[in-house]
């Protein structure tokens, strides 16, 4: 009886400990089947599922260089809002000429964003050429 009852204890101790260990491991591995997920969604050319596995795979295992990709694939997408975003945060997590170099990205992304704005608020006569533009004289 003692022998079962120990174990039962010992059975019941081991999973206790490895706990957070594999909890980690589990959460690691899904990440990288959610990044490996977004990479074949873009290159599919589905940048929104793309943003989406790479948003789940931040949420498993929140790293620095999750950041940095859903900025690059915002970016790619043309969405220069989001993309900042995810720039600044990365930007939040380096250093040296590595920040430096996120800065000058980001802040060419906000100017690209800025200028999406403008044209989207002008309007499609802004887009528009005027009748002289191609007679000749």
């Amino acid at each position: 009886m003692r022998f079962l009852i120990a174990s039962f204890l010992l059975l019941t101790a081991v999973p206790a400990f490895a706990g957070p260990q594999h909890q980690a491991r589990t959460a690691t591995r899904q990440a990288r089947m959610h990044l490996a997920a977004a990479e074949k969604a873009e290159a599919l050319g589905d940048p929104s599922l793309a943003i989406l596995e790479l948003k789940a795979a931040y949420f498993r295992d929140p790293r620095p260089e999750t950041l940095f990709e859903l900025a690059e694939v915002c970016r790619r997408a043309g969405d220069f809002d989001r993309a900042a975003f995810f720039y600044r945060r990365y930007q939040s997590y380096v250093s040296g000429d590595r920040r430096e170099q996120i800065e000058r990205i980001a802040r060419l992304v906000e100017a690209a964003a800025e200028s999406a704005r403008q044209v989207r608020d002008s309007g499609p006569e802004a887009l528009a050429m005027p009748d002289d533009t191609f007679t000749s004289n």
